[in-house]
């Protein structure tokens, strides 16, 4: 069986000295509170509004950090795609620098070198001048 009963508890006690020199003002009190809470409701939506204006900037800003990521990364990507480029054609110039110069033929006594590629026909000569 269910208790329905409300429970209650007591506290505690207060004792209220009776000042009969002092009056009561109850209305002036319930209007302060009533004050009070107007005031409190008004600061509590204040900080409600400024709470909401905060996350929406906050919102902006983190969609401005993904947007400056996902621009970043195109960016860097395209960077290394231009380096890779650049580097293998760097590699080719070495390469056939290399095989030019494993063809050459130099002539000390004429004083010239001809680069000629391997197993083909000679490209260039060169004479040098012994000065003496």
């Amino acid at each position: 069986m269910l208790n329905t009963k409300p429970s209650q508890q007591r506290l505690g006690s207060l004792v209220l000295q009776q000042d009969d020199d002092q009056e009561i003002e109850l209305f002036e009190w319930t209007g302060l509170a009533a004050e009070a809470v107007t005031l409190k409701e008004k600061m509590v939506e204040e900080a409600r509004v400024l709470s909401s204006s905060y996350q929406e900037t906050a919102f902006k800003l983190q969609q401005q950090i993904d947007d400056f990521i996902t621009s970043r990364g195109h960016h860097e990507r395209q960077m290394l795609e231009q380096f890779r480029l650049l580097l293998n054609a760097k590699k080719l110039k070495i390469r056939d620098q290399q095989r030019l110069l494993a063809g050459a033929k130099v002539d000390v006594r004429a004083g010239t070198i001809h680069f000629c590629m391997i197993n083909g026909p000679c490209i260039l000569t060169c004479t040098r001048q012994l000065v003496q």
